[in-house]
């Protein structure tokens, strides 16, 4: 019976070559295809680096044509005389005569649009005239450059005791109006301008043959410090005086264009060049009080009698005292409420000092 189930020798065999023979073709064709994707990969390397090279190729042809186009091109717009400039416009100017600036950029007529700097034309042009502060520079293609000016705007005259400068709302001096020489003033009649008189050289002052031996005969001579302040106050006006006459002789000469501004005075012989500039803090007290409404006040002068005392002299030898060491915003809202009382109780006043939180006053009589 185990004999009849045995398969035949030869069958067996048969079936061990077919299975020898089918890894045979098994292996040849894994061999076959790790060739083929070799061969593939190596084709693909060869695409890419072929690839690479043909992009190269365009890059470089891409930007020779470019660079021959910018070149051609800028040759054009530089050679070309449809890019020189041919019209300038100059606009702003209000102080300032386009006349100047004419002359001045002449010079760019003809010249190619694209070869002027703006910065370099700014700096030419800035410093053609002190009222020149900046500007700015368009170029409108084709030919045609637009000059805007921002001028400096006269505001005021600042007068001091070596001249009479006009000045912009910073400061900024634009011109001196008039030169004169300096009024001589020693250091006492330069005390009494700011009104820093010494109470105690008034008695020192006092003649010799006076005084008297006995201590009670010196009590009697002796004088108040009220009195000692009259003094003073004389020798003040006195200087003032002078001081006003020396002004008055010298800006008779000044020109009309200027008497439309107002006129600021300070008690310093300090000369200044055109372009420095005076104190802003001053400059911007000034210009806040120059524009105050003083409910129908003439003002005469404006005076700095110092640099904490900022005096507004009326008619009548009335007088409104300012002061730097006390915000300004507070004493202009007491000058308000001050001057709208006296107007309901139809009073006026002498003077006003506003320099404390406690004003000063006194009623004309």
């Amino acid at each position: 019976m185990f004999g009849k189930n045995r398969l035949p020798k030869s069958k067996v065999t048969s079936n061990r070559a077919t299975a020898k023979f089918r890894r045979k073709r098994a292996g040849k064709k894994l061999f076959s295809s790790i060739k083929i994707q070799k061969r593939k990969t190596k084709l693909v390397f060869a695409n890419i680096v072929a690839q690479t090279l043909r992009n190269k190729i365009v890059r470089i042809l891409i930007i020779g044509i470019v660079l021959a186009l910018l070149i051609l091109g800028g040759r054009y717009f530089i050679f070309s005389d449809r890019f020189d400039i041919k019209n300038i416009q100059i606009e702003g100017c209000e102080q300032l005569q386009t006349s100047l600036l004419d002359d001045k950029l002449a010079y760019l007529y003809g010249v190619n649009i694209f070869l002027v700097r703006s910065s370099t034309l700014k700096g030419n042009v800035v410093t053609l005239s002190p009222y020149i502060k900046d500007l700015k520079v368009e170029k409108h293609l084709p030919d045609t450059v637009y000059i805007n000016i921002i001028e400096r705007k006269p505001s005021l005259v600042w007068v001091n005791l070596s001249g009479a400068y006009l000045v912009d709302q910073e400061g900024t001096v634009l011109r001196m109006v008039l030169d004169y020489e300096d009024l001589v003033l020693d250091q006492e009649d330069i005390d009494l301008l700011k009104g820093y008189g010494d109470l105690s050289a008034v008695e020192e002052e006092k003649p010799a043959e006076k005084k008297k031996s006995s201590e009670e005969e010196v009590e009697k001579e002796e004088l108040t410090n009220k009195e000692k302040q009259k003094i003073i106050e004389e020798g003040r006006k006195e200087v003032v005086s002078r001081v006003d006459q020396f002004w008055g002789k010298n800006l008779k000469n000044l020109g009309d264009e200027y008497k439309a501004y107002p006129f600021v005075y300070n008690y310093v012989p300090k000369s200044y060049m055109v372009l420095d500039n005076i104190d802003l803090s001053l400059m911007k007290s000034s210009r806040t009080v120059i524009n105050l409404d003083l409910k129908g006040e003439v003002v005469l002068r404006y005076v700095w009698e110092s640099e904490y005392r900022f005096v507004l002299y009326l008619k009548d030898d009335r007088k409104i005292i300012f002061s730097t060491r006390r915000e300004l915003e507070e004493q202009i809202y007491d000058l308000d409420v001050f001057l709208a009382d006296l107007k309901a109780k139809d009073k006026k006043f002498q003077y006003i000092d506003l320099s404390s939180e406690i004003i000063v006053y006194e009623f004309e009589e």
